[in-house]
């Protein structure tokens, strides 16, 4: 569904904002993998569009999702509950 961008605005502005929300990110090819019904410049424009709300939003936080689920949900977990990594990701 595609909504314009003035319609998705005016309904944030009266919508209760999140304390803390995440953005899933990654790359083209990692989504184009998994996502062939997706055009390379089509996720490139949604990333675009995630990043620009996270700089609008500052409670958003960017997640790197170029890995399997249950590494991205550990991430947000990690996050969600502060904890600190000993590993690198």
């Amino acid at each position: 569904m595609t909504v314009p961008g003035w319609l998705l605005r005016a309904f944030c502005a009266f919508y209760p904002r999140p304390r803390r929300g995440y953005v899933l990110l990654a790359d083209a090819e990692y989504i184009r993998a998994r996502r062939a019904d997706l055009s390379a410049e089509e996720i490139e424009r949604q990333n675009r569009a995630f990043r620009d709300l996270i700089r609008r939003y500052l409670e958003l936080e960017p997640i790197n999702a170029n890995a399997e689920r249950d590494k991205v949900v550990e991430r947000i977990i990690e996050r969600m509950f502060h904890i600190k990594r000993s590993d690198p990701e």
